[in-house]
């Protein structure tokens, strides 16, 4: 994990990022504006992410980390990768990954298609 500032508070296990913060787990790279990471239980909740997984690129505005799966809400997905052509693209209310198996399940989501 790397971030701008971070306050570390052992008796609750909570790392608590409130400027910018970049976390590596597994072949994930996570970055964002806030983020609440409890090392006890390797959980964590963040606003304002951007995902890198695999050739996807992947923005949210909440973000909340298990051990099995990433919930993004209000997400856009896409895998161009200038962000700001237009392209295809996936937005979605609320999307699941389950890295283990590299699904993604969006949730009342719109498909975009724009070069076929």
């Amino acid at each position: 994990m790397r971030a701008e500032s971070l306050t570390v508070n052992p008796t609750s296990k909570e790392i608590n990022i409130t400027d910018s913060f970049i976390l590596n787990r597994g072949r994930q790279q996570i970055y964002g504006t806030s983020l609440v990471y409890d090392y006890g239980s390797s959980t964590a909740a963040g606003s304002d992410v951007g995902i890198e997984l695999r050739n996807n690129r992947i923005k949210g505005r909440n973000v909340t980390i298990l051990e099995d799966k990433i919930e993004i809400e209000d997400a856009y997905q896409t895998t161009c990768t200038n962000l700001l052509n237009p392209c295809n693209h996936i937005t979605s209310k609320r999307m699941t990954i389950y890295p283990e198996w590299g699904d993604v399940v969006n949730d009342h989501a719109v498909v975009y298609v724009f070069f076929l």
